[in-house]
Parts: structure tokens; C-alpha cells; sequence
């Protein structure tokens, strides 16, 4: 067991990295074998997908591309009205290294809400881990980025899933499996323990509820569902028992399945995407909802994000493997219509 959470915890390291602090190893060659194979047609394809978004019938995504030799890192935030037929540059800034050729540096854009974070890290060549990183936030995208959020906490540890609430960010560390929450203008951070805790898989926040994925300490696939406002853990039993199913089934925890919940009439109703499909689950149960998926069964795919576009279609962003070559793909999955 104690090999298996070891495994686990560098899986969740390197993940957060690659959408946050590092992808410091990609060459031009993997970018160019990271092209889009498929699905809705890119902006760029050189470019790293950080995150994707749908909002008000746009579909948005954040890219990162780097230098060569790693001194300048660009964040782009990309809009299309028209299911990436036609794509417009909504936001692009350039970062520099502080010394070029010695300090490699990435920069990337999570979209939180309205808003964003941008998270700025640098760290030395010989060194993959970054050395520091730095966070600035926007409540309104249109509005640009605000001034630089200054706090103690060591802010390259903060995981890549965000609730922005006024003032207050709420997050989780990736090192200490804590939920977070940093004050935006004083730059304090209150951070809550949990005693069944082992390590922290995965937080999924819908408003104000974190839907918790973790090891517990008698290192059990578990599921919680707390109020970051509230401060309290609520009832959520079906979302309990789907974990415990993941668990079960063998799914890679932090990449093999994506979810989100799905409130329908106050019933407790969850849909996930894996590699046999897109499911719904609720007190009976999973059942299959998609018809079919772009993606093979013997294929190694990594499930990114799963944004809903409406009851009867999903975009899911995910990464994967063909055995020839690797590919980034955005694609939209038609659902049959829910009866509950």
C-alpha cells in the first residue's frame, strides 16, 4: 500500500505541474506529435491546452507556449462563437525569465468563475521542480489580471482547481492534501485538515461545494462533499457510493475518470466520463448515456476536463495515445436525454 499512495503521489505531482509549473521537457518534436487528430480544430497546435471553458455559448480555452530555450513563456486565452470554426485571441500576454538560458519560466491561465489565475513559475535548468511561483487573479476576465496576490504560502503548491468567492480563493495543496482558502487582499491563508484524510486524488468545486476525491487512512477510494463557505462536510451519499464504484472498477483516479454533478429536481445526480463512455449515477446506479465516444477502448487516454455545453451534449478535453503517436483533442459527445 505504502508503494501504491508513493505512486499515486507522483502521479498527482506531475499532473499539477504540467498544468501549472513545469512541462519543461516538451521539445518541438512533442509538441509536433501533440497535434489535434481530429475533434474541433485548435487555434494553435503548438500550443499546451491548460484549461477549457464554455460559457454563454462560447467555447474558450487557455494555451501556453514556451520558447525554445525556455526564456519567455505566452498565456493565450482563446474565444470562438462557432464550435472552433473560426477562433479570436481574447487576452495574450508574454512572461520572461528573470535570467534567460539558466531560469526556465510558464506561464498559465486556469479560468475560476468569470475570472482567472494566472500562475507564473520559474526554476533553475538543472532543476525540474519549480523554484517559486507567483499568483495573479481577475474576477473579470475582460477586465485583464489585478495585481499580484502577495502571501507566505507557498503558492507552487497550490493545486489547479479553484473557487473564487469575493475576496477569498479557494484551492488545495497538493504537498500537505489540506483544502484551502487565501484572502486575496491580505494574503492569509486558513487551511482545513481532515482526520479520515490519507491524500488528497482530486477537488471538483461547483459553486461553493468541493467534491472531494481522497485516499483514506486505510487507504480506501472515498468521497466527501464540503461547504468551503459553510465550513462543514454535508451529505452527499450517492456521490460516496460512486467513488467507492471507481474504486471498484480499477479507474485511474486523478486521470481515468472525470465528473461533475448534475442537480436535477433536488435529486442527488452525477454524470462521468471514462474510457467506456459517458455514465449517469444516482441512487440506482451507473447507466450508459453516450451512444458512442471519439476515443478507443485500447487507447491510453487522460480525461482533462469535462465541460457541460447542455442535458444533451458534453465537451470533454482529454489526452491520449494511439501507440504511434500522442494528441491533445477537444471533442463534443452527444448524450441521450436524461429521464430522471
Amino acid at each position: 500500500m505504502k508503494r501504491k499512495k508513493l505512486i499515486l503521489i507522483s502521479v498527482i505531482l506531475i499532473l499539477c505541474l504540467m498544468t501549472s509549473c513545469s512541462n519543461i521537457n516538451s521539445t518541438g518534436e512533442d509538441k509536433e506529435a501533440e497535434k489535434s487528430q481530429g475533434g474541433i480544430s485548435l487555434p494553435c497546435e503548438d500550443e499546451f491546452i491548460v484549461d477549457v471553458k464554455v460559457d454563454k455559448g462560447k467555447l474558450m480555452l487557455s494555451t501556453m507556449s514556451v520558447a525554445e530555450d525556455f526564456s519567455t513563456s505566452t498565456a493565450t486565452i482563446w474565444e470562438s462563437a462557432d464550435e472552433g470554426v473560426h477562433w479570436k485571441k481574447a487576452f495574450e500576454e508574454q512572461f520572461v525569465s528573470d535570467e534567460a538560458g539558466e531560469i526556465y519560466i510558464n506561464a498559465v491561465i486556469h479560468f475560476v468563475g468569470q475570472g482567472g489565475i494566472l500562475q507564473i513559475c520559474q526554476w533553475p535548468k538543472e532543476n525540474a521542480k519549480a523554484e517559486y511561483s507567483k499568483i495573479y487573479y481577475s474576477n473579470d476576465l475582460e477586465n485583464g489580471f489585478m495585481e499580484e496576490v502577495k502571501s507566505d504560502y507557498d503558492m507552487k503548491n497550490l493545486g489547479s482547481t479553484y473557487f473564487l468567492s469575493e475576496d477569498n480563493l479557494y484551492g488545495w495543496d497538493i504537498m500537505s492534501s489540506e483544502l484551502l482558502c487565501l484572502d486575496l487582499k491580505k494574503g492569509t491563508v486558513q487551511k482545513t485538515q481532515f482526520d479520515d484524510v490519507d491524500m488528497l486524488l482530486d477537488v471538483v468545486f461547483d459553486g461553493s461545494s468541493a467534491y472531494i476525491t481522497y485516499l483514506s487512512k486505510e487507504y480506501a477510494y472515498t468521497g466527501m462533499k464540503y461547504n468551503v463557505l459553510a465550513q462543514r462536510a454535508e451529505d452527499a451519499p450517492v456521490f460516496e457510493a460512486m467513488i467507492k464504484e471507481f474504486g471498484k472498477g480499477g479507474y485511474n483516479m486523478v486521470t481515468g475518470v472525470r465528473f461533475y454533478p448534475c442537480v436535477k429536481e433536488d435529486k442527488e445526480i452525477y454524470r462521468y466520463v471514462c474510457p467506456d463512455g459517458v455514465f449517469e449515477f444516482d441512487d440506482s446506479g451507473s447507466k450508459k448515456i453516450s451512444a458512442s465516444v471519439p476515443w478507443g477502448k485500447n487507447e491510453e487516454v487522460d480525461f482533462e476536463k469535462a465541460e457541460v455545453i447542455s442535458d444533451e451534449k458534453l465537451l470533454v478535453y482529454y489526452t491520449g495515445s494511439n501507440g504511434k503517436n500522442s494528441y491533445m483533442r477537444i471533442d463534443e459527445i452527444d448524450l441521450e436525454k436524461s429521464e430522471s
